[in-house]
């Protein structure tokens, strides 16, 4: 990959909050999605993530009422009917969470997100969600601790991280 078709890609992944919901993702690239993230956990000291994907409809709409949209834009309001992801990707630690494991997470997301443009896909990171509720629909033990959540979809809105972005932080 030249540096400039990694830049490409890295100006491409920028939140996409509109999908298409008749563009199914698929358990296998929800799999390589969360595989490709696995290669930033190879060190023995950094915390180790656990993954659930839903591909499935009727749970995608129960996970979906448990996002914030409205923390992305300010004046935003969640996706339509028709708009909405098809896959999402839950990121879990064990309870405490700890700052390292904030910091290390930042890692597996970007892989996620990095990947999931890769393949044309949108994504749309959420960390301002209802936890509890989400907690009951997945069924998940109280020494586990949802740290991010992880829309993805065949995006109908594409975003771009352009000049401004860059030169905020050159």
């Amino acid at each position: 990959m030249s540096f400039k078709e990694f830049t490409d890609l890295v100006t491409n992944t920028a939140p996409c909050c509109r999908y298409d919901e008749r563009s199914p993702v698929s358990e296998v690239v929800l799999s390589e999605l969360v595989g490709y993230a696995k290669y930033t956990q190879l060190e023995h000291n950094l915390p180790q993530f656990e993954y659930i994907v839903s591909y499935n409809s009727d749970l995608n709409k129960k996970i979906f009422c448990t996002l914030d949209w409205t923390g992305i834009e300010s004046e935003m309001k969640p996706p339509a009917k028709g708009e909405r992801p098809t896959a999402y990707i839950m990121i879990l630690t064990d309870y405490p969470v700890s700052e390292e494991t904030e910091i290390a997470s930042g890692a597996a997301v970007q892989t996620i997100l990095l990947a999931a443009t890769s393949k044309g896909l949108g994504s749309c990171l959420f960390n301002n969600l209802q936890r509890d509720r989400l907690n009951k629909y997945l069924n998940i033990p109280g020494d586990q601790y949802i740290l991010l959540v992880i829309a993805i979809g065949k995006p109908l809105e594409k975003y771009t991280l352009g000049e401004g972005f860059s030169k905020k932080f050159s």
